[in-house]
């Protein structure tokens, strides 16, 4: 296949206009290993700039174009187990592809190349650096280590700006912030236990110890409220938004979360809880054990097994397994995506980079899969969603940053 018409197609396919026909010819020119070179010329023209200068002149970049490249090929071989369907190189690959794969490009990635290498970059880089021009225009930073912890005298201590030490002392309690961002409870001596509560805004995130030594990660816009030790025969809190737990293990004092619609018992466990949707509330259980009680607590509830994830609606609750990797991927600095539509990967953006969404038509129906790192500006988000014809901008209006979502 001559270069010119090579570009051609690969142009059409992008834009979601290249025929089955031509999709299936340019899958079959790059399976072979042919023009790679050319390829990734096409998909740095099709990011609107070159690939960055520093990424050419990494000396090990053969092996993670390798690394990178096996594990699509797991997720692929995973998503084919899950949905009994043949892979995209047995079937058409324009309906078999998109729906697996569509961030970045699907004929890219199943060719097995370059479009993989810009996927890592993304993913390993703090902050991808976009050109002047884009960033002029649609950059923003990505979210950080932001929360304002209250105590029960009515004090507010703005966790991002206060200096590292001894917060505060209440009840017996020392309250301290280490160096690397993480509120600290230590027994300082007897007395009673206090409400303290603990907010991260839209953009922030934060790590926290609790009294008994659980370890609780706290995404954007989540606020958990708890005492400042715990007492008598539970250890109870209450979780607004979403937060990762790992319970320190107490089998005479079980450890109980209330969200919105259900509650949480466990001795001692991974798990994470999601309430961002109303009405709606996932556990997502990592290792352990944990039983899920609907919001009437007439029945026994469900016990989860590692790997398993329980939705509460109203007083029902249904259980089923969990993508693991998507639902903790957060928790280790990603933003990642399984089969998700548009709404709910725009409602992600808007927590984390702390900007609000507008559609100017009804967004697409197309599921989406892949992500970047939660460290990477918005710009470089942007740039992933552009590869499925997904068309934003920017906009400031009054103190307030909207992502106008084009037709």
């Amino acid at each position: 296949m001559e270069t010119r018409q090579l570009r051609e197609i690969f142009l059409r396919y992008v834009s979601k206009e290249a025929s089955e026909e031509e999709a299936e010819a340019l899958l079959e020119h790059f399976r072979s290993g042919k023009d790679g070179e050319y390829l990734q010329d096409l998909i740095a023209e099709h990011l609107d700039g070159e690939m960055p200068p520093e990424f050419e002149q990494q000396p090990d970049i053969q092996a993670m174009l390798s690394d990178v490249h096996q594990s699509l090929k797991r997720k692929l071989h995973d998503a084919q187990a899950q949905t009994n369907k043949p892979l995209p190189d047995e079937t058409g690959p324009r309906q078999t592809i998109r729906k697996l794969l569509p961030w970045l490009s699907a004929a890219a990635i199943i060719i097995g190349g370059i479009a993989t290498i810009w996927y890592f970059y993304l993913s390993a880089q703090s902050v991808v650096k976009p050109s002047s021009q884009f960033a002029a225009a649609t950059d923003l930073p990505p979210g950080g280590n932001r929360a304002t912890l209250t105590l029960a005298d009515g004090r507010s201590i703005l966790l991002d700006s206060a200096r590292t030490g001894q917060l505060a002392e209440v009840g017996g309690m020392r309250i301290s912030k280490t160096a690397g961002g993480q509120v600290v409870y230590e027994a300082n001596g007897s007395g009673t236990a206090q409400p303290n509560t603990i907010s991260t805004p839209r953009g922030g995130e934060y790590r926290l110890l609790l009294p008994d030594g659980t370890r609780v990660w706290l995404n954007a816009a989540t606020t958990l409220s708890y005492p400042s030790r715990f007492t008598g025969a539970e250890r109870k809190v209450k979780l607004s938004g979403e937060a990762y737990f790992e319970v320190a293990k107490d089998s005479r004092h079980p450890f109980i979360v209330e969200s919105d619609g259900q509650q949480v018992k466990v001795l001692g466990t991974h798990f994470n809880i999601n309430t961002y949707q109303r009405n709606r509330t996932v556990t997502t259980l990592e290792e352990g054990s944990v039983r899920v009680l609907g919001s009437d607590r007439l029945t026994q509830g469900v016990v989860l097994s590692p790997g398993q994830q329980a939705t509460a609606q109203g007083t029902g609750i249904t259980v089923g397994p969990a993508n693991l990797e998507a639902a903790l991927a957060w928790k280790n600095g990603q933003l990642y995506f399984a089969d998700t539509d548009l709404v709910r990967v725009l409602e992600e953006v808007s927590r984390w980079y702390d900007v609000d969404i507008e559609y100017k038509a009804a967004p697409s129906a197309e599921l989406f899969t892949g992500g970047i790192s939660r460290g990477a500006s918005l710009s470089s988000m942007l740039k992933v969603l552009r590869l499925s014809g997904v068309q934003a901008t920017l906009q400031m209006q009054g103190t307030r940053k909207k992502l106008i979502i084009e037709p």
